[in-house]
């Protein structure tokens, strides 16, 4: 599931920012190519709602490494804007969630913006095979009192 989450805000940010940032997934550091996105979960959480029913807390950090030295100052704080309003909705399988939750630090000229998206999740067991072919045999103890 956070692979699908983390696919939609990829697509959320090539949608907003266009194909002049490099978008990278997980924490590879080593090809980064300024300016760029490293979109990656800090944390997962799963807990019992109702039966069968989850609720799955996702939080997510989006790192903005910029490019120019110029651009650092505010640059960052643009970005940063930016990621407040195109992160507040995004489509997985083709249903909004809404991202919440939401928090933008600037450390090190690298924005780092935090969003949960919190979905509810169905887990299906699989059921047992089911019998094809059942035999049976009984007796009947006779009774030898009477």
């Amino acid at each position: 599931m956070m692979n699908v989450i983390m696919k939609a805000i990829s697509s959320t940010l090539r949608a907003e920012f266009g194909d002049k940032y490099q978008i990278l997934l997980g924490e590879n550091k080593q090809d980064l190519q300024k300016p760029c996105f490293l979109v990656s979960c800090n944390s997962s959480t799963k807990s019992l709602f109702i039966s069968k029913r989850y609720l799955r807390k996702n939080q997510f950090c989006i790192r903005y490494f910029p490019g120019e030295e110029n651009e650092v100052e505010e640059g960052c704080y643009v970005i940063a804007e930016r990621l407040f309003s195109c992160l507040e909705w995004i489509a997985i399988d083709e249903q909004l969630t809404m991202g919440t939750e939401m928090k933008c630090e600037i450390v090190d000229e690298v924005v780092q913006f935090f969003v949960n998206y919190d979905l509810f999740v169905y887990n299906t067991v699989d059921a047992p095979p089911i019998m094809e072919e059942v035999s049976l045999e009984a007796s009947v103890k006779e009774d030898t009192e009477r």
